[in-house]
């Protein structure tokens, strides 16, 4: 299980195998290059280092533990590899947005 960080180096969440956790509830997985949501609704995919969502635009990067979005501004740290980078993008992209209500 490795952790995720917001940009002042809090712990936000992990990575355990497949699940983005915060604490120890499960609110989503990245699995065969896919983000789902803990419903196993897609959300995005992972292509390279890169998350994109469901239109394939480009929603944030991830590398050398550091996580940024769209526009290269650091968001957050990651300890771990690579799958914990994705993991940890995810969970600030997509997980952490305001809906519209």
């Amino acid at each position: 299980m490795s952790s995720f960080k917001d940009t002042s180096y809090f712990d936000l969440g992990s990575v355990d195998g497949d699940d983005i956790k915060v604490g120890s509830r499960v609110i989503g997985h990245v699995v065969n290059n896919k983000v789902t949501n803990s419903d196993n609704e897609t959300l995005g995919y992972i292509a390279g280092n890169t998350i994109v969502n469901l239109r394939d635009s480009v929603m944030a990067y991830f590398g050398d533990g550091e996580i940024f979005d769209s526009h290269h501004n650091i968001i957050g740290h990651y300890e771990g590899g690579n799958h914990t980078g994705a993991g940890g993008a995810a969970y600030m992209i997509f997980f952490t947005k305001k809906k519209a209500a």
